[in-house]
């Protein structure tokens, strides 16, 4: 059965912008169509299949109109966000010893 554009396109993990790129459609008119404001003409339906990897067939010519906003449910508030919380300076580590610095002196003229 057939599926709306929108739903295929979130099925597939593809965002609107690289759905538009990858089929050479602007976003405005991608937009239409998931709306369900304009059908999609053939030859726009087979390259938006072939960039989903579905049959054309598999696509609605026109998308079922989404719920208005008063039908969807309130999404809940965000939780606020803690304020970052400071960092503390990094103690310097202690110098080189005498021996640390003859060995990486060894390593070096060894390996070069």
């Amino acid at each position: 059965m057939p599926k709306d554009l929108r739903t295929i396109r979130k099925r597939k993990g593809m965002s609107i912008n690289q759905l538009a790129s990858r089929s050479g459609i602007s976003i405005a008119v991608l937009v239409q169509y998931e709306k369900g404001e304009q059908e999609i003409p053939s030859p726009e339906l087979r390259r938006l299949a072939k960039v989903l990897y579905v049959d054309e067939w598999d696509i609605k010519p026109r998308s079922t109109p989404p719920p208005s906003s008063e039908e969807q449910p309130a999404k809940p508030p965000r939780p606020e966000r803690e304020p970052p919380k400071e960092k503390k300076p990094q103690p310097k580590s202690p110098p080189a010893r005498d021996s640390q610095i003859a060995h990486m002196l060894t390593l070096a003229a060894r390996f070069g």
